[in-house]
This record gives structure tokens, C-alpha cells and sequence, in this order.
């Protein structure tokens, strides 16, 4: 699920996370993207890695919720709820994937 972004691609979506988040720094570590929906995967040197969530165009608009922090296995069914209730339009797979990667994934 997780999608190839070309260099200008990458830079694009760093300066428009950069610019709504406020800050000088920012690592994209994945970027997930299914339909009109995306999640990004960042690191912004001050904080916890994060996931922004956009629904249209992640090149311009702006991200319209946040998530921040790991979670257990215990937590799944809530994890994917709050994505769908926080994301309207999220594709089940890409909701599934969020999930799944919150919890499991190794860094």
C-alpha cells in the first residue's frame, strides 16, 4: 500500500506539511495513499513521529487531522475507528493499513 513519491513530489509535500505544522523541519518516512485519500508518515525532529491524514489534493490542501504515538494490539478496533471518524471517506483498506502499521511497524 505504501506509494512511491518522485523527488519534486516529496518536496512539494514536505513544504506544505512544513508550513501548516510550523516548522523548519520534516522527514516524510512513508506515504500511503489509496482513491482520493493519503496518510503521511513523518518525522518532525521535536515530537513524536506522526501521521497526517488528507482527503483531495496532500500537495495543497491542508491535512485535516493528526496522529501521533504507537498503540497495542488490545487497541485495533478503536485505532480504525477513530481513523474512520476522524477521516471522512477513508477507504476501508487504507484505514486497515493505518491501523496495522500503528501497531506493528518497527522503526
Amino acid at each position: 500500500m505504501s506509494d512511491k513519491l518522485s523527488a519534486a513530489q516529496r518536496d512539494s509535500l514536505q513544504n506544505n506539511i512544513k508550513r501548516q505544522l510550523k516548522t523548519e523541519r520534516l522527514n516524510i518516512l512513508e506515504f500511503f495513499k489509496e482513491q482520493n485519500s493519503s496518510i503521511v508518515y513523518i518525522e518532525t525532529y521535536g515530537a513524536d513521529e506522526a501521521f497526517v491524514f488528507y482527503s483531495g489534493d496532500e500537495f495543497k490542501d491542508d491535512f485535516i487531522t493528526i496522529w501521533s504515538g504507537a498503540a497495542e494490539i488490545s487497541e485495533e478496533k478503536n485505532i480504525e475507528k477513530w481513523v474512520k471518524d476522524h477521516v471522512p471517506y477513508i477507504p476501508d483498506r487504507l484505514a486497515r493499513c493505518f491501523t496495522w502499521y500503528t501497531i506493528y511497524r518497527h522503526d
